[in-house]
């Protein structure tokens, strides 16, 4: 497992740019701020300092150095990079099959799915409205804080790079099927998605937030 796990900074290569734009009915917004800032950091370290090991000291020095407060550990990061490897697997279908409430399913799918046909600011304007939805749904108070964290880092993914959408390349892309049928979105999307359900469902917030970032960074071996 850790030969693996060492392949996974080797091909980290995430540039995010800072942007002023803000989700200001979102109470966790900052948290899509200081993801896109900790990608760049890992990014950064990946091509100036060849970070190659994703060991339990890695994770526990990014866990002081990024400014995204997480918490993590290899058994996580490897439970999540069996997930993302796992052939034929389906997105849609991994949320579906998570112990989340059906409303945290319906919600999480609707935030990464939406920007399949919509241009970047069209996108941003209906997350800002999702958000108001989720504000309004009678979600148990730790699955309301997971899926407006989803919705923030989603936000700002979409300030940073915009879209969400994967480029014309299909290597580098991740399918996600669902009812509306299937549409490619960027693989380091997907892996967010997945490694923050897993993460939440072993020790909650913190932890989903530290497997959204493993996630995202496996998630770009994909592309």
């Amino acid at each position: 497992m850790k030969k693996i796990l060492n392949l996974v900074f080797a091909a980290l290569l995430v540039s995010v740019n800072t942007v002023s734009l803000a989700q200001s009915n979102n109470p966790y917004d900052q948290r899509g701020i200081d993801y896109m800032s900790s990608l760049q950091i890992i990014s950064n370290d990946v091509k100036n300092r060849g970070v190659k090991d994703l060991n339990q000291s890695t994770l526990d020095y990014y866990s002081r150095k990024i400014p995204l407060q997480t918490q993590a550990s290899e058994e996580m990061a490897g439970t999540i990079l069996r997930t993302i490897k796992t052939p034929g697997f389906k997105l849609s279908a991994f949320v579906d099959n998570s112990a989340l409430s059906k409303d945290a399913k319906r919600a999480i799918k609707d935030i990464y799915t939406g920007s399949r046909d919509m241009a970047p600011e069209a996108f941003r304007a209906a997350l800002v409205s999702k958000v108001d939805n989720i504000n309004e749904m009678a979600l148990a108070s730790a699955e309301k804080e997971l899926v407006l964290s989803l919705a923030a880092i989603t936000y700002h993914a979409v300030s940073s790079s915009d879209q969400l959408r994967a480029p014309d390349n299909p290597s580098v892309h991740c399918e996600v099927f669902g009812e509306g049928g299937s549409a490619p979105i960027p693989c380091w999307v997907a892996g967010t998605v997945i490694g923050a359900t897993i993460g939440f469902q072993i020790c909650g917030a913190w932890c989903a937030l530290g497997g959204a970032v493993i996630g995202g960074v496996i998630g770009a071996l994909c592309e």
